[in-house]
């Protein structure tokens, strides 16, 4: 039997840009984790449909794959308000409620300005019920290893942040890679229970350097030079809804459907 511990929960309400810590959080069966990724700001397409929402590329949208300068933006996102406040080097910069029109306006008018748009380059805030803009279309969770982040660090001869990867959870008290023995098997903690599912390819996203804005390491060719891979981190599906907490103890066992 393995065990693991929490060291970190982060959410990522805006896709593209910066997560939010939290100390505890509810998921629940066959969703992803709360308020990940409910927003995505679209870049000049105009074809997401609210009303029938659809998975599109990471492309369609803002993403630090493209626009690296993404990374300098402090933003946080209050669910209760809707309030989206954006800050660059600790000065508030824009600030409104992304759940009506005026407020989703005036976030809208600083990216097109941020990112140095033309106004034919529209962008639009973007959002469904019960949608999520994951890179992928499944719902799932994803986990890190911070052994194995610090193991790549040691193979790089530079540190490199945990956060570039941007995981829901992330993990201590593992060995590096431990996280991959994993998949297909029940991930439990007090009250709720995930199944390992696949390891996590990596894009250029993770080049940037979440403090800087720079692309300061390639990633995916570091992981395929020295594994023959681009993977890194695993995703997980919620099999039974219920806490995760900061600090939680994770038992890993064989899977069974006794636990689902």
């Amino acid at each position: 039997m393995q065990k693991s511990a929490i060291s970190e929960l982060y959410s990522y309400p805006l896709k593209g840009l910066n997560g939010q810590q939290v100390s505890v959080v509810e998921i629940q069966k066959n969703n992803m984790f709360p308020l990940d990724r409910i927003f995505a700001i679209e870049n000049n397409n105009n074809k997401f449909n609210e009303l029938d929402p659809t998975h599109f590329k990471k492309t369609a949208f803002l993403v630090l794959m493209k626009y690296e300068k993404l990374a300098l933006l402090q933003t946080t996102y209050n669910h209760e308000t809707n309030i989206l406040t954006i800050k660059v080097n600790n000065e508030i910069v824009a600030k409104g409620n992304i759940q009506e029109s005026k407020g989703r306006e005036t976030i809208e008018l600083f990216f097109l300005k941020y990112m140095k748009f033309t106004k034919d380059q529209a962008v639009r805030i973007v959002s469904a019920e019960n949608h999520n803009f994951s890179d992928i279309k499944e719902k799932y969770v994803s986990i890190i290893n911070l052994e194995t982040i610090k193991s790549l660090s040691e193979i790089a001869g530079f540190y490199i942040d945990p956060i570039r990867f941007r995981a829901n959870i992330y993990l201590k008290n593992l060995d590096p890679w431990e996280e991959v023995s994993w998949l297909n098997k029940a991930i439990l903690s007090k009250s709720s229970e995930l199944l390992g599912i696949r390891e996590i390819s990596r894009c250029a996203a993770t080049n940037v350097n979440p403090k800087t804005g720079y692309r300061d390491i390639n990633i995916p060719n570091l992981l395929l030079k020295n594994f023959g891979h681009m993977n890194c981190g695993i995703y997980a599906q919620v099999t039974k809804g219920g806490f995760l907490k900061k600090n939680d103890t994770l038992t890993i066992k064989e899977f069974s459907s006794d636990y689902f």
